[in-house]
Formats: C-alpha cells, sequence, structure tokens
C-alpha cells in the first residue's frame, strides 16, 4: 500500500476535541487521518516523534 502523508493544525485539533457530537470524514484519506490522530498522540507523549517514518 502506498503512503499517505497529512497536516493538521492545533487549532484544528483542539476545535475537533471541543466538538459536541458526530465528526463525519470523506473519503478513505480523511478517515485514516482521523483514525491515526489516537496513535500520533500517543506516541508525542511517550516522547516519540509525530513523523512515523523516523
Amino acid at each position: 500500500m502506498h503512503t499517505e502523508h497529512f497536516e493538521i493544525t492545533l487549532a484544528t485539533l483542539r476545535a475537533l476535541r471541543a466538538r459536541l457530537g458526530a465528526v463525519t470524514a470523506v473519503g478513505t484519506t480523511s478517515v485514516r487521518t482521523l483514525e491515526s490522530l489516537p496513535a500520533l498522540a500517543w506516541r508525542i507523549r511517550t516522547g516519540g516523534t509525530p513523523d512515523a517514518a523516523r
């Protein structure tokens, strides 16, 4: 499978977290990006880099 890259701002993350109700993702890349955010947060919190390739 090919790699997909995404960027998300801190403001967008805060808006997603503050949102009440469901978030609707349109497209498979959007869905995979949203699914990746918890793992990304864990990696950063445990001292890792946000870049999965490093």
